[in-house]
């Protein structure tokens, strides 16, 4: 599904907005890089996100590749374009990385959403998201 209705993560106002919460699940180093899901992709971790009804992860980009499961409720992806998308419970799907892939993703439903997160990065130092200013706003 694709909109290009404002949403609570493009939001200009102020009013509270619940941050995720994470849990590491487990992280491994790759021995060999695998050019398949990015340059230099050498280490992986798996993250259990849940956010809250009314809650977003922020604007941010990846400096990996991401595989990302929906386990419960409804994930609403916005591109920095204005587009959105909706993934519902079992459904799966990658995200690219770099800074041209600036995205936000929303719960707005009423029951928690969650999701089940592989990152593949550069290195064991490398940040899980890079956050950024919001498009309407910068």
């Amino acid at each position: 599904m694709h909109s290009r209705a404002q949403s609570p993560a493009r939001s200009r106002n102020t009013a509270y907005v619940p941050s995720p919460r994470g849990n590491v699940l487990a992280t491994g180093t790759v021995r060999h890089q695998l050019p398949e899901l990015g340059t230099h992709a050498s280490h992986v971790v798996l993250r259990r996100l849940t956010i809250a009804p009314g809650g977003s992860t922020g604007w941010h980009y990846h400096l990996g590749r991401l595989l990302v499961l929906v386990e419960s409720g409804e994930l609403t992806h916005h591109e920095a374009d204005g587009t959105s998308t909706t993934q519902r419970a079992g459904t799966c799907f990658a995200e690219e990385p770099g800074p041209g892939r600036t995205h936000c993703g929303s719960n707005l439903g009423q029951v928690p959403l969650t999701l089940y997160v592989t990152y593949f990065l550069p290195d064991p130092a490398s940040p899980l998201a890079v956050p950024v200013p919001d498009p309407d706003t910068a």
